[in-house]
C-alpha cells in the first residue's frame, strides 16, 4: 500500500504537467489529491512501522532491531528515522498550521518532504522505483520555477480601499496572459521563502513588440505577509517581487457551450470573475464585428451577483462593464450587495481617510524624474499613488539584482515536449548505469554490496539525470529572454503599467439608490435560490445553465446545495444547473 500511494504522489504537484492538458484541468484541482494520497502514505507507513515495533517488542529484541544499520540488506535504523521526519512532516500539513502558520508549515514539509524520502530509500529501495516517475515530473517542473527566480519586477499599486491593493504587473510582450490564470509572488520585503498564489484580473496582452503586456492583481489584507506587502506599497508606493507562472487559464464560461450563467462572487474572491466579464465582453464585441454573436461560445445572458462587506470594494468594477450592464435588455445583468458599511465615495477611498492621510504625509505632492504626484494621481484617476522610491533589493543571488519585465512561464510545445522526453530518459538512464555498475563490481544482492549507499548515489542520479539536460535548454531561453526584456525596458521604475483606473469621478456622491454608476446595490446577502430558480424558470428551453461561484466556503457551499436541490425539483423538465466552482484552497 505504501509502494502504491508513493506511486502517484508526486504526480499532482507539477504546476504544469501534461496531466492537467490530458485531465482538462489545473493545479488547483490536482493538489487536493496530493494531500489526500500524502495521508494515505503516511498512515500507511505508520501502520507499517507500529507493527514492527510491536513485533520487535514481543519478541524482545526493539533496541537491537531499531538501531540496526546493515551493509547488504534493509537498514531498521534509516526507515524508524524516515518514519520520524514522516511525523514531522504530517502534523506539519494539518489545515490548521497550514492556514495559520504558513511559514512553518513551508520550512517542515521542506525538512519533513527530504527526511522521509532520502532515509526511506536507504530504507528500501522499492520506495525509489516506484516513487521515480511522479518524482522525475515535480523535478522538471521544479527546473522550470529555479530558472523563474531570476523573474524579478519592480510593481506599483494603487489603494482601493482601507485594505484592498490592486497590484499592477508588467510582462514581457511576448508573454500571452489568460484570464482566470494565476501567479505565485514573494516580496523580499515581507519574507524571503514565502510564495503566495494569486489571480490575474484585467488582463491585457501586448498589441505590438515595444508595449509590455499587464494584469492586476488584487491583494485584500488578510495575514501577516499580504498586510506587509500593502504596507510597503503604502509607504513606497512600489515594491520588488519575484514571480512564479502564469499558471492554467479561462474557465468554461470562455471555452465551453455556455448559453446563459450565472455567477456568484464574495468579496475579494470576485478577482477571478472580473478577469473572464471583461474578456468576455472583449469576445462579444469582436464577434458583433465578425456577425458572430450566436456562436457556441458566446453566452447570450450572464446573471453577475457580487457580496461585499465594504461597499468601496465595488470599486474594482470598471466602467466598460458597468456600461455594458445599463444598456437596455443587456446580456449582463450585474447585481451588487452590500453586507457592512454602505458608506462609500465613489472612485477611491475618501479624501479623509486614515489611508490617504498617511500617503499624503509621505510628501507633499511634488513629482521628481521617475515618480509621480500622489495630488494629480489622485485628481486623475481617484486612486491614490504615494511617490515612488527605488526598493531596496535582497535577492538570495547577486546575478539577478536588476528588475525586468516578468517571463512567463512556457517555452512552447515543441521545446517543452523535448525538455520532458530529456528528463524522463537521463531520470531512468543515469540511476540504472549506477545500478548496473554496482551489480558487477559488488554484487548488491549477493555478498560484497553496500545496500543503502547505492540506493542514495540512485537517489542522487536521478535527480542530477532530470533536471541537468532541461536546464542545458531551459536556463540559456530564460537568460535570452531576461536580456531582451532589458534591452526593451528603456526606463526603469518610472514606467507605469496601464493598470487600474478609477471607474468613477471621485467627487460624484454615492447612495444605496445611486449604487455604482447606475447599478443598483442592495443591503444584506443574496437570495441565492430564489435568483437561481429565477434564471432556470426563465430559460427554462435550455439543457443546461452554467452557475460559477467564487468566494467565501459557505457561500461557495450554498450555491452547491441550491443548485443541486434545484435540480431535483426541476427534474428531466428542465434547465440543469452545471455548478462549477472557481475558489481553490492551496
Amino acid at each position: 500500500m505504501i509502494n502504491a500511494a508513493a506511486l502517484f504522489l508526486f504526480f499532482p504537484i507539477p504546476r504544469n504537467s501534461f496531466l492537467q492538458h490530458l485531465f482538462r484541468t489545473d493545479f488547483a484541482t490536482l493538489i487536493k489529491y496530493h494531500r489526500w494520497l500524502g495521508h494515505l502514505t503516511l498512515i500507511t507507513t505508520a501502520i507499517h512501522g507500529v507493527l514492527y515495533y510491536v513485533l520487535w517488542g514481543v519478541r524482545s529484541e526493539f533496541a537491537s532491531q531499531f538501531r540496526t544499520w546493515q551493509q547488504h540488506g534493509i537498514s531498521n535504523l534509516a526507515g524508524s528515522l524516515s518514519f520520524f521526519f514522516g511525523l514531522i512532516l504530517w502534523v506539519s500539513s494539518f489545515e490548521y498550521i497550514r492556514r495559520n502558520y504558513f511559514e512553518v508549515f513551508y520550512r517542515l514539509h521542506i525538512v519533513g518532504a527530504l527526511g522521509f524520502y532520502i532515509l526511506g530509500f536507504m530504507h528500501y529501495d522499492g520506495l525509489y522505483w516506484y516513487s521515480a516517475p511522479g518524482l522525475m515530473l515535480y523535478l522538471l517542473d521544479l527546473t522550470f520555477r529555479l530558472a523563474q527566480w531570476m523573474n524579478v519586477s519592480i510593481v506599483t499599486g494603487s489603494i482601493l480601499s482601507e485594505d484592498v491593493l490592486a497590484l499592477h504587473l508588467m510582462f514581457t510582450p511576448e508573454t500571452k496572459l489568460t484570464p482566470n490564470s494565476f501567479v505565485f509572488i514573494s516580496c523580499p520585503d515581507a519574507s524571503r521563502s514565502e510564495w503566495h498564489p494569486f489571480t490575474l484580473s484585467l488582463v491585457q496582452n501586448s498589441t505590438s513588440p515595444d508595449r509590455p503586456a499587464t494584469a492586476t492583481i488584487f491583494m485584500k489584507s488578510y495575514g501577516k505577509w499580504v498586510k506587509s506587502v500593502i504596507q510597503r506599497i503604502t509607504d513606497k508606493g512600489s515594491a520588488l517581487v519575484k514571480l512564479d507562472g502564469p499558471y492554467g487559464g479561462a474557465s468554461s464560461v470562455l471555452h465551453g457551450d455556455c448559453k446563459v450563467a450565472v455567477i456568484f462572487a464574495g468579496g475579494i474572491g470576485v478577482t477571478p470573475m472580473l478577469g473572464l466579464l471583461s474578456a468576455l465582453r472583449e469576445r462579444r464585441h469582436e464577434a458583433e464585428f465578425h456577425g458572430s454573436i450566436t456562436a457556441p461560445s458566446i453566452p447570450q445572458k450572464v446573471v453577475f451577483v457580487w457580496t461585499c462587506r465594504n461597499a468601496q470594494e465595488f470599486d474594482l468594477l470598471d466602467d466598460l462593464l458597468l456600461s455594458e450592464s445599463r444598456i437596455h435588455d443587456s446580456w449582463l445583468d450585474i447585481r451588487l450587495h452590500c453586507t457592512g458599511s454602505m458608506t462609500w465615495t465613489k472612485g477611491g477611498i475618501d479624501k479623509d481617510s486614515p489611508t490617504l492621510k498617511a500617503l499624503n504625509s509621505q510628501g507633499n505632492g511634488t513629482t521628481q524624474e521617475g515618480q509621480i504626484s500622489l495630488e494629480s494621481t489622485v485628481k486623475a484617476s481617484g486612486k491614490a499613488f504615494p511617490p515612488m522610491e527605488r526598493p531596496e533589493v535582497k535577492l538570495a543571488s547577486p546575478f539577478f539584482l536588476k528588475p525586468s519585465l516578468l517571463q512567463g512561464y512556457g517555452i512552447g510545445y515543441p521545446l517543452w515536449g523535448l525538455v520532458h522526453v530529456l528528463g524522463f530518459l537521463g531520470g531512468w538512464f543515469v540511476p540504472l548505469v549506477i545500478e548496473y555498475y554496482s551489480s558487477l563490481k559488488y554484487a548488491v544482492y549477493a555478498d560484497g554490496g553496500i545496500y543503502w549507499l547505492t540506493n542514495t548515489l540512485e537517489m542522487i542520479a536521478l535527480v542530477i539525470g532530470t533536471m541537468g539536460m532541461p536546464a542545458l535548454i531551459i536556463f540559456p531561453i530564460y537568460l535570452w529572454r531576461r536580456r531582451k526584456a532589458l534591452r526593451s525596458l528603456k526606463t526603469d521604475i518610472s514606467m507605469r503599467p496601464s493598470g487600474y483606473s478609477a471607474p468613477h469621478p471621485k467627487d460624484s456622491p454615492s447612495s444605496m439608490e445611486a449604487g455604482t454608476g447606475g447599478i443598483a446595490f442592495s443591503k444584506g446577502r443574496p437570495d441565492i435560490r430564489s435568483i437561481l430558480k429565477d434564471v432556470q424558470l426563465q430559460y427554462n428551453s435550455l439543457e443546461e445553465i452554467n452557475v460559477f461561484a467564487a468566494g467565501p466556503a459557505s457561500m461557495v457551499r450554498d450555491v452547491k446545495v441550491h443548485s443541486t436541490d434545484l435540480n431535483h425539483f426541476m427534474g428531466k423538465n428542465g434547465a440543469q444547473l452545471v455548478y462549477e466552482i472557481e475558489t481553490f484552497a492551496l
